[in-house]
């Protein structure tokens, strides 16, 4: 969560931002005792900026996050090996190989929990379990 809001507290020295309403969301993350984690409701494109800004942290140093975020939602940061732009890339399950997409819609390695989220009209994951 620490990679998170640094993350979103830097947004506004950055060249690409966060997703739209990524700050909101992890400003109210609960911590859940029960599974370990921090749970919070997002959209497909707000799963992939939290990838690019664990792809950020890495940079400094640490990889712990991006590496477990990777294994937990299939999705993970890493530079294009043409031109070295960082590029989304889902990990499919069981696979063993990554493939570059436009979107995030790979199966995930955990099974992920949807809902509509009724104040937005959106499809929502909440991340765990």
């Amino acid at each position: 969560m620490t990679a998170l809001r640094r993350f979103v507290s830097v947004a506004p020295e950055l060249n690409t931002q966060p997703a739209d309403g990524l700050a909101d969301r992890v400003r109210t993350a609960a911590f859940n005792r029960e599974d370990n984690r921090w749970r919070m409701h997002l959209t497909e494109t707000q799963i992939a900026s939290v990838a690019y800004g664990l792809y950020l942290y890495r940079l400094t140093g640490s990889e712990a996050e991006a590496n477990r975020f990777a294994r937990d939602y299939g999705v993970v940061y890493r530079p294009c090996p043409d031109t070295g732009v960082p590029t989304a890339v889902t990990i499919a399950q069981g696979a063993g190989a990554a493939r570059a997409v436009g979107t995030v819609a790979a199966r995930r390695r955990r099974p992920m929990t949807f809902e509509l989220c009724e104040s937005e009209g959106e499809l929502v994951r909440e991340p765990g379990g």
